[in-house]
């Protein structure tokens, strides 16, 4: 059971982030499988990647990487508001290194 829109709010904005900073020459890889007593939804991306000491500051509000260009822009709200969606469904949300190269964001959700 969830909040539809929410999730699908969750989920678009990995996928805006996730197109902002891969290459337009690159796909963006989204995904979802069960896991025991969960699912698993991740968005792939071929971007630069994220600095392991990072990884817990970007789902912070307004919070921009020293590693992302100036031109870019963000608001810093998109991770943030994504991880409380997560939360208040119960799951969980984290970042994995995808390869070759780029950043793999996965939540997770438990089964109702």
């Amino acid at each position: 059971r969830c909040d539809f829109r929410q999730i699908a709010r969750a989920l678009h904005n990995l996928v805006d982030n996730a197109l902002a900073y891969s290459p337009e020459s690159e796909r963006v890889r989204i995904g979802a499988r069960v896991l025991g007593d969960g699912v698993i939804v991740w968005v792939e991306d071929r971007g630069p990647g994220i600095p392991q000491q990072e990884r817990e500051a970007v789902f912070q509000k307004f919070y921009r990487s020293a590693h992302v260009p100036r031109s870019q822009s963000s608001t810093g709200l998109g991770l943030a508001i994504t991880k409380e969606i997560v939360a208040r469904h119960g799951g969980t949300v984290w970042i994995e290194d995808a390869e070759p190269n780029g950043s793999r964001f996965v939540f997770s959700l438990p089964l109702a």
